[in-house]
């Protein structure tokens, strides 16, 4: 995820918990469209991206199994549009540091997905 200006800013700095939580809220509201800052990814363009690459990725090697290894943002991003949940749902979402959470997809297009279980964390 691109957060523009943001980009390698603090979090613990109050001005940016601030435009991280107007962010977060804008979500909370399915706003797909929103921008922390004028030159940062919307939700919808870093769906449509992970999106993208993912199914490159089926199309072009046919996985029995695929791992997928992203920071916790850009995981429930991905399966919350995988899964049709949107951004309003995305903080329903479980995902701990090193969870593990496995989706079913189809083996043919349009790719189809399933959640089969989020958050494994046995094994930490």
């Amino acid at each position: 995820m691109y957060y523009g200006q943001l980009e390698g800013a603090l979090l613990k700095e109050p001005a940016t918990i601030k435009v991280i939580k107007e962010m977060l809220t804008h979500w909370s509201r399915d706003d797909r469209h929103y921008r922390v800052t004028p030159d940062a990814e919307t939700y919808h363009e870093i769906a449509h991206r992970s999106r993208e690459a993912l199914e490159t990725l089926l199309r072009t090697h046919s996985p029995t199994h695929m791992v997928i290894v992203a920071h916790a943002r850009l995981t429930k991003i991905l399966i919350s549009d995988l899964l049709s949940y949107g951004p309003s749902m995305m903080s329903r979402i479980p995902h701990d540091n090193c969870g593990v959470s496995v989706i079913d997809v189809s083996k043919t297009e349009p790719f189809l997905y399933k959640k089969v279980i989020f958050n494994i964390t046995a094994h930490l």
